[in-house]
């Protein structure tokens, strides 16, 4: 698997690309507002008793919105929020979605978008662990499941002495524990650093979130990387910064693909072939390889997909093929909230089966939370994924309204 890393006009791009077929891909647009993952000294500026919420100052501007389950300490959650926090605290949060600049904010942007939503239980994604400083377990991921790959990992963290609290991610499997012991040792340290900015009381970001490269190589840590390409040197640096702190064995896999010696005048993208495959992810329509396709429609309470047989000569073999490119093509367009998929006449339990097995499966690759649910009594399939940014066409639509200095009011 190869991973490209391009910087298109000011927004960085990054995909995984095996077989000359995308797998992952993270867009940072041009600009942004509070990004998934970033910490913050917030300060509480009202506490709405209706909703049980804080509304807080996190500096530059931004604001975020603190909700009664995101509290700290956890046993005080039963308690009213006005009781627990009051107008001028101070604490660390930790952004759980990503927002759009405060200068595209219209009537027509969803709420999401808007505002942060923030909690205060505070976690350090490594390449193998996520520190928890407020925890004292710790946890395998919930995404393995194997009890002979989950009990073996459980053991491996008996010998991680240098934090309480962590999740050992899938990717950690085959790792050797002195590997562990090294990353969690320098996420305590990034812990122990990001404490000392809380004495300014002032709002203000301490610590911004992963940037695109840092989410595509994390999340990506369980598969074999070949190669990680950029051509363009201040993001080649990056990697190369990143690859050194967490992932020395990748460091010589990082290759800078200078424009000049390679005479060429197309982007890294254009060179694997990739426009086509970005192009596509904002229309609405996928074909199949056995002739069928699906259609993907988003409405404002849920995104519906549609597979039908077309030019398919076998209904069964194109709901097999349609379960693997659904989950492929939510997670490539960062599609979020409920999603329901209406497969083609699906009658038989076994084939039921088969394909509720394949969408859990496949789910297993999306960094992102995904609940596959059963076939409904009308023969569709719910599924719901909690996503990190906003979706693939919205981060488009920045760009290009900052390159063309669009007035989106």
């Amino acid at each position: 698997m190869d991973i490209l890393i391009e910087n298109v006009d000011g927004s960085i791009w990054a995909a995984a690309v095996k077989d000359r077929r995308m797998q992952a891909i993270e867009i940072d647009p041009v600009a942004e507002g509070v990004r998934w993952g970033s910490i913050h000294l917030a300060k509480v500026t009202r506490i709405d008793k209706r909703m049980n919420a804080a509304f807080v100052d996190l500096g530059h501007g931004e604001q975020g919105i603190l909700q009664a389950r995101d509290i700290r300490p956890k046993e005080k959650k039963e308690k009213p929020l006005g009781e627990i926090l009051k107008t001028g605290d101070t604490f660390l949060v930790q952004a759980k979605n990503t927002t759009l600049p405060l200068d595209l904010h219209n009537d027509m942007v969803p709420e999401e978008h808007k505002l942060s939503r923030v909690s205060m239980d505070i976690s350090i994604p490594g390449r193998f662990l996520i520190y928890l400083p407020f925890e004292n377990e710790k946890k395998v991921s919930s995404r393995v499941k194997d009890k002979t790959i989950r009990d073996p990992m459980l053991k491996m963290m008996d010998n991680i002495e240098t934090i309480d609290g962590c999740i050992m991610r899938a990717s950690a499997a085959n790792m050797q524990t002195d590997v562990l012991v090294r990353e969690s040792k320098i996420l305590k340290e990034i812990w122990e650093q990001l404490k000392t900015f809380t004495e300014s009381g002032v709002p203000s970001l301490i610590m911004e979130g992963p940037n695109a490269i840092q989410r595509i190589i994390g999340d990506l840590a369980a598969h074999a990387i070949d190669n990680i390409v950029t051509d363009d040197e201040a993001l080649y640096a990056e990697v190369e910064e990143w690859c050194d702190i967490y992932a020395p064995d990748l460091m010589m896999k990082a290759r800078f693909l200078d424009p000049e010696e390679n005479n060429s005048s197309v982007g890294l993208f254009d060179q694997y072939d990739m426009i086509g495959e970005v192009q596509s992810l904002v229309q609405p329509y996928v074909v199949l390889p056995s002739g069928g396709n699906i259609i993907i429609q988003p409405t404002n309470a849920l995104t519906v997909v549609d597979v039908n047989l077309g030019q398919g000569k076998s209904a069964n073999d194109v709901n097999i093929e349609a379960a693997h490119e659904v989950i492929r093509q939510i997670r490539l367009r960062n599609i979020g909230g409920a999603v329901v998929i209406d497969f083609i006449n699906v009658k038989q339990k076994k084939l039921k089966d088969e394909i509720i097995k394949i969408l859990k499966e496949d789910s297993l690759n999306d960094p992102c939370t995904v609940d596959v649910h059963h076939f409904t009594a009308l023969g569709l399939v719910e599924l719901t994924r909690a996503r990190r940014t906003p979706p693939l066409d919205t981060q488009f639509q920045i760009n290009m309204a900052y390159m063309d200095d669009v007035d989106f009011e």
